[in-house]
């Protein structure tokens, strides 16, 4: 069978994705010999890479790297031990490669538009960019054809404006039209083949649990030119960046401010409280854990789970039902900073006891009216300008109280007591943990 092919006299949307660069940054190309071959299929390599560690240790700069949209084996060797495994993109082809023929100024002149065709698809992610059949270069029988800067500018303005609304409209899109990439694996990579040609709009739908900024959805034009503008290249490969925070974690204790009456009114939230504590047997111990959220930039960076596991030695138990969280929007966790207040009865969170050996333990889980909360709250953050969601950046602070018993560990050996915070975000196969603990000290006459 003999096989189309299309040339391509005017400007084409050359989606040049610059290396690790969070916002799309596209070009035109002009290619006036170039030839497309309109039945060969494409294809999409994507490559994850940690930009904060690498740009930390001085391997990575912003303009380190300049992409060609071809595979570059010094970029992926280079980057290698900062792979991001476990992030997965969907994508969708939302138009058409057409070419328009028109005579201008006396002059018959062919240029590359992207049909867009009527129905619903059309239709859901024209309302994400605010586009209107008014910004088409010309309709059709109820299709639409667009030029490329139009396109571009639209979504790149939406970025600059209301990145996490434009992230949250697209992520709900590309899950009702696209489909799902393979996870990438321990190098960082995942691809697509056998893909028809067209204009395809790629978003991050899932991350592990230490990425806290999504790559900003982009737009390829498969096939696209390559950078000297003189052919076309059907397998293009990006390296599209990824940022990564991870929560902090400290527990402290003091003995009770209520049993001693230290507390005269003008103590701070967080007064008197150390790593180390003594008492004797019978006091009441306070304890708090802190813990400060990375960031959330959309659905896709939200937290699916957020679990504390708390352990405390033999000489201690706890007296339950005193569970209570706080959030501030700052580390200082002042009255002025204070964001929100859940209690156990709230349905934020739920506490569980148990034991294990001659330790108690127990478990605070956030629930799911909880995570909805923490990931997509409105106080802190303008859900309209803001890049963050939720309770980004805030510092979480948990307080409980402890009895000290009657068989306690005397002596400089101490109490030890300690906590594992368990997190995951949308990608829920990977998790991690971090440990904190503090000792209470019971000394005695011999």
């Amino acid at each position: 069978m003999k096989t189309k092919r299309l040339t391509k006299l005017g400007a084409v949307l050359s989606a040049a994705l610059v290396l690790f660069s969070g916002i799309l940054s596209v070009s035109a190309a002009p290619v006036p010999q170039a030839v497309i071959d309109t039945g060969r299929k494409a294809s999409v390599s994507l490559y994850k890479y940690d930009f904060t560690s690498a740009r930390a240790d001085g391997v990575l700069g912003d303009n380190t790297y300049i992409s060609t949209d071809y595979a570059d084996e010094n970029v992926e060797n280079t980057l290698m031990p900062y792979a991001i495994e476990g992030v997965v993109f969907s994508y969708a082809k939302i138009a058409d490669l057409a070419v328009h023929a028109e005579t201008k100024d006396g002059e018959h002149q062919n240029m590359l538009l992207y049909k867009l065709p009527s129905g619903d698809k059309t239709t859901a992610l024209m309302n994400c960019l605010d586009l209107t059949s008014e910004d088409a270069y010309k309709t059709d029988r109820g299709d639409l054809y667009f030029t490329s800067d139009t396109l571009i500018d639209a979504l790149s303005d939406h970025l600059n404006t209301a990145e996490s609304q434009t992230k949250n409209a697209l992520e709900v899109f590309i899950r009702q039209n696209g489909t799902s990439m393979p996870e990438a694996d321990g190098t960082g990579h995942t691809s697509a083949a056998e893909l028809e040609q067209g204009l395809y709009l790629f978003v991050e739908t899932q991350v592990p649990e230490t990425v806290s900024n999504t790559t900003a959805p982009f737009l390829l034009s498969l096939p696209m030119t390559s950078i000297d503008g003189m052919n076309w290249n059907y397998d293009v490969t990006v390296y599209p960046k990824n940022e990564r925070t991870a929560p902090t974690l400290e527990k402290t204790l003091r003995e009770s401010k209520a049993d001693t009456g230290k507390n005269n009114g003008t103590d701070s939230i967080t007064d008197g409280y150390a790593h180390t504590a003594t008492g004797s047997i019978g006091d009441v111990i306070e304890y708090q854990i802190l813990s400060t959220l990375p960031s959330i930039t959309s659905r896709a960076t939200s937290f699916s789970e957020y679990t504390y596991t708390d352990t405390l030695s033999a000489g201690l138990s706890y007296r339950k039902n005193d569970v209570r969280m706080e959030w501030f929007s700052d580390k200082s966790c002042t009255e002025e900073s204070r964001v929100a207040v859940w209690t156990e009865q709230d349905g934020k969170f739920a506490v569980s006891y148990s034991t294990l050996g001659d330790e108690s333990v127990m478990r605070i889980k956030m629930t799911d009216a909880g995570l909805e909360e923490l990931n997509n709250s409105d106080a802190v953050y303008d859900p309209n300008t803001s890049l963050y969601r939720g309770y980004s950046g805030c510092t979480m602070r948990i307080t409980y109280t402890a009895s000290v018993s009657d068989t306690p560990v005397y002596g400089d050996i101490g109490n030890p007591n300690e906590v594992t915070l368990t997190w995951s975000r949308t990608n829920t196969a990977y998790s991690n943990n971090l440990t904190d603990d503090c000792h209470f000290y019971v000394y005695g006459l011999d």
